[in-house]
């Protein structure tokens, strides 16, 4: 932990003097670069990573995500980087596609277990596979999620991930960091509950966005005004 907090201590440090425009050698030129790698930019260079392959067939990636959590990630990431294929119908259909196209390196998003796939299965062998939750990928890309802070985070993980897409890695410590507050379910319906009282008073400036996202994309109520009480 304290080779860590030491990285993690130079690594702002070389940021804050400017060091990423001057060459850097070394360990620090990658921790430093990984540093500020944005989760948007993770996610295309663990796709990339997979897509580059050399080998005797065209490389795809098939990505499992039974609990839904990245469908919309990838599209973000997708753009401009890598194609993507959202399975959202029949397995059968998408084996009949991908039988009968040019074989292109192509993400493939499948809402399945790795167990669960039946059509498909016959090119499970010819994939790079990658089954993990969205928690996983974010600690594996860098985020300190502790365990204690796990039940209050996995609700409104997907909020947050979307809303922190193209944040460097410092900037997640507003939901990981000592003390930070986030828009939790709880929260929202204390706000609702607060009739007579302008949003602004209960939601800090800091919280609007996801506090709207959530409000809108998690509870499906229409945008609200932040003078108003009512959503």
């Amino acid at each position: 932990m304290t080779r860590k907090c030491s990285s993690e201590f130079r690594l702002q440090a070389a940021f804050r003097n400017g060091e990423k425009k001057s060459p850097l050698k070394g360990e620090l030129r990658t921790e430093l670069q990984t540093f500020m790698n944005t989760f948007r930019q993770w996610i295309q260079t663990e796709i990339h990573a997979v897509l580059s392959k050399n080998g005797p067939t065209v490389p795809f990636l098939l990505w499992l995500d039974p609990a839904r959590e990245w469908q919309v990630l990838l599209q973000l990431a997708s753009h401009e980087s890598f194609e993507l294929w959202e399975a959202e119908g029949h397995e059968l259909l998408l084996r009949h596609r991908f039988a009968i196209e040019d074989r292109r390196p192509v993400v493939i998003w499948l809402p399945k277990r790795r167990e669960e796939l039946t059509f498909f299965k016959v090119f499970e062998a010819e994939a790079s596979v990658r089954e993990i939750s969205l928690l996983q990928g974010l600690r594996e890309y860098g985020v300190e999620i502790t365990h204690a802070r796990e039940d209050d985070l996995l609700p409104v993980l997907q909020s947050y991930a979307r809303e922190l897409i193209d944040e460097p890695l410092p900037g997640w410590k507003r939901i990981t960091g000592a003390g930070s507050e986030i828009v939790t379910d709880q929260l929202i319906l204390e706000c609702l509950a607060s009739w007579g009282k302008p949003f602004k008073q209960t939601i800090h400036a800091d919280k609007w966005d996801i506090f709207l996202r959530r409000i809108v994309g998690d509870f499906g109520f229409p945008e609200p005004d932040p003078e108003k009480p009512d959503p």
